[in-house]
């Protein structure tokens, strides 16, 4: 795998001027069914609801810091249909110890070394959507995951919903804690292809095709969004071309 240091395709952390935004506001009319993998505090999830009739929507969110759980639980507490669970989610069942950041922090991971400042260790529970969603036959028409270094675990954990069609679009953020947690993008990219998805960098003015042969791993904050063939056609509108 070639590594290249330098490329920034993300200027902004800011969902509303880095493309996420224009994502979800594309899609909000063609989900039912959400699952947002590292919630935090539920920041993204006020952004679905200020978009989208919360009387017609699921939401599962997944967090597994004990302290920022509490505070996500209770903002989404009024709401019947945003289920909230203190758990991670990853390639397999088990425990796992979890890095909690103090102040709610979206840094927190259960990879250690790509965290700075001092972390309280946890003991949670880790399960895999495979095994939470596969036997019940729900379709997730959105997955959201933002997980510090772990999104490839998760997506491992996905496989056979990836490989029925019944995730139809996902997003997923990759930075240099992929580098500590030992994954790449290349392997993240491979696992899409072989499941029929097709992956996009986000940009302020919509999605371009990625081209891996061209800039490798690169460990940088961005933003990438999947879709499955069968639902290509609906979200053409945003592909504005190549990076």
């Amino acid at each position: 795998t070639r590594i290249i240091i330098g490329y920034r395709f993300t200027q902004t952390k800011n969902f509303y001027k880095n493309g996420e935004f224009l994502v979800l506001n594309t899609l909000a009319g063609q989900l039912n069914y959400i699952v947002d993998v590292g919630a935090n505090s539920g920041d993204y999830i006020d952004s679905i609801l200020s978009l989208m009739d919360y009387d017609k929507l699921t939401i599962d969110a997944y967090e597994p810091s004990v302290a920022t759980f509490k505070l996500l639980s209770g903002k989404m507490s009024d709401y019947n249909g945003i289920n909230t669970y203190n758990i991670g989610l990853g390639s397999r069942k088990e425990e796992m110890i979890f890095y909690e950041n103090p102040n709610y922090s979206e840094t927190s991971s259960f990879v250690e070394a790509s965290i700075d400042g001092n972390t309280i260790p946890i003991t949670v529970l880790v399960d895999t959507i495979d095994n939470i969603y596969f036997d019940k036959g729900i379709v997730i028409d959105f997955m959201k995951i933002d997980t510090e270094g772990f999104d490839y675990n998760v997506l491992l954990g996905s496989e056979k919903m990836l490989a029925s069609a019944r995730i139809r679009f996902l997003q997923f953020e990759y930075n240099d804690a992929w580098k500590y947690a030992g994954n790449t993008l290349f392997s993240c990219l491979d696992l899409l292809i072989k499941n029929n998805f097709t992956t996009f960098i986000i940009q302020p003015n919509g999605l371009f095709t990625f081209d891996y042969s061209t800039y490798g791993e690169f460990f940088r904050y961005s933003n990438f969004f999947s879709v499955h063939e069968q639902s290509l056609d609906s979200i053409k509108e945003m592909i504005k071309g190549k990076r």
